[in-house]
């Protein structure tokens, strides 16, 4: 016993990583939670008259569930091939998913968009049902669908293990885009909370780009000197 909690301990020390990881159990739990318990509290409605202009759309269901394998899939193909490619994605995402949660926390955002019956019946439709079902209209300003969405594209975009991979960075573009619209065509969000998480994604990226990714390639330049 002794032995394999050392074992972990190494682990832990050696791999930096894993600790991203570790956020994402309590992430989940916290939002079944807060998505439950927002329903109770004095919350915001939140609506743009924009929001009666965008029709309804079934279909985009399917890239919106898409939007949970697009983050395992990125994250692991990362961490299997590049750990600074790793290390920044999970960054950018892990961050975007605590301060919207903190903003949705200090901000309790509802909205009320969703269709009380659907003109089709079909596997889409009943796809949205059942997502209706177990995910309140609540914790939805910022979108996390959007601002994780952007930031996973972009981290394929600037990744060093992908960077001759012109398949992926399309790929990810289109898939990306079609999310981020899936968001307002199914009616899990406003189009407020899209811009909201346009919104924060940039900023995200500014931070990650302009000040953290920067030094990191200074600091790796004077090493390089140093070597010399």
């Amino acid at each position: 016993m002794k032995a394999g909690i050392r074992k972990f301990r190494e682990f832990i020390k050696t791999h930096p990583e894993v600790w991203f990881a570790l956020y994402w159990p309590f992430h989940l739990a916290f939002y079944e939670f807060w998505n439950k318990h927002t329903m109770t509290l004095n919350y915001h409605i939140i609506y743009s008259p924009l929001d009666d202009k965008i029709p309804f759309v079934e279909y985009f269901v399917l890239p919106y569930v898409t939007w949970f394998f697009y983050i395992a899939a990125v994250l692991i193909y990362f961490l299997a091939h590049n750990k600074r490619d790793y290390l920044r994605a999970t960054f950018m995402v892990d961050t975007a998913m605590i301060f919207s949660t903190l903003i949705c926390v200090v901000y309790p955002s509802v909205h009320e968009l969703r269709p009380a019956v659907f003109e089709n019946s079909n596997l889409c439709t009943r796809l949205v049902q059942l997502l209706y079902s177990t995910d309140n209209p609540a914790v939805i300003m910022p979108s996390m669908h959007t601002s994780v969405s952007v930031l996973l594209a972009v981290a394929i975009w600037t990744s060093e293990s992908l960077r001759h991979c012109t398949w992926a960075k399309i790929g990810s573009a289109v898939l990306s885009t079609l999310i981020v619209l899936s968001t307002v065509l199914i009616k899990q969000h406003s189009v407020l909370d899209l811009f909201a998480g346009l919104g924060m994604a940039a900023v995200i990226c500014a931070v990650t780009y302009l000040c953290l990714f920067r030094s990191s390639k200074k600091s790796e330049r004077t090493k390089e000197r140093s070597a010399v």
